[in-house]
């Protein structure tokens, strides 16, 4: 992004302030879902909308590495004699105490979520969203309702091994954890946000009732046949 920012025909020792000063604007301005947009010049993943701009923790992680590389490309290897990134900062707007940045859904939206077809009865397989008389109880039935049932993130669901369910004790539970086998398929390899993100969490029986244990058992069954994932429908 720097690079086409400034031009690649700009030596290193040519680059001033104002050039990071302006880059550091301009990767503010990125449209938050820039990343989608592949083979995309760095100013066609701009927007003048700022309702669609990336957040400035998104934009420090893009701005600060280049501020690192000035600072190695001045002191650890004398390539520049001044760092033209020292004095110019990415600061992000300071958040409002007790503002929460991300509100729950509403019960009409919620219930709106889970009267689609995909809940209440399909088609089919591949028309999921018209009104049917099939049920389809897989990946894409079980996720959002552990979701709302666990409050367990996306990713934490999708990586759930077979073996992370377990449905035999007391209490059924999902194990959140990063045991991996040693020879896994780096695919099938799980990792978790934060220590303290391994976890056990309780499956509510509403879940058991609709079914979850003959799902997690057909599941198991094709343990030997090389399933690993509970959801290996959808890559991770």
């Amino acid at each position: 992004f720097l690079v086409e920012h400034v031009g690649a025909d700009l030596p290193l020792g040519s680059v001033t302030s104002d050039h990071v000063r302006t880059f550091r604007d301009a990767v503010r301005t990125l449209h938050r879902l820039h990343g989608k947009k592949v083979g995309c010049s760095f100013v066609a993943r701009q927007t003048d909308n700022s309702d669609h701009w990336i957040t400035d923790k998104t934009a420090a992680i893009i701005f600060e590495p280049v501020k690192a590389f000035f600072r190695w490309a001045k002191s650890d290897e004398g390539l520049i004699t001044t760092n033209p990134a020292q004095d110019v900062r990415l600061v992000a707007a300071k958040k409002v105490k007790g503002v929460k940045t991300r509100r729950p859904f509403a019960a009409d939206e919620l219930a709106t979520l889970f009267s689609a077809p995909v809940f209440r009865g399909c088609r089919s397989v591949h028309r999921r969203y018209e009104p049917g008389k099939r049920l389809i109880k897989d990946a894409k039935f079980w996720i959002p309702i552990l979701g709302l049932y666990s409050g367990a993130r996306l990713g934490e669901l999708i990586q759930l091994h077979v073996r992370d369910v377990d449905l035999d004790g007391p209490v059924p539970y999902l194990s959140i954890n990063e045991d991996n086998l040693p020879d896994s398929d780096p695919a099938n390899r799980k990792h978790v946000k934060s220590a303290a993100g391994i976890r056990r969490v309780p499956i509510h029986p509403d879940v058991i009732a609709l079914g979850f244990s003959d799902f997690d058992r057909r599941k198991a069954i094709q343990i030997g046949k090389g399933r690993v994932r509970l959801f290996a429908e959808f890559a991770y």
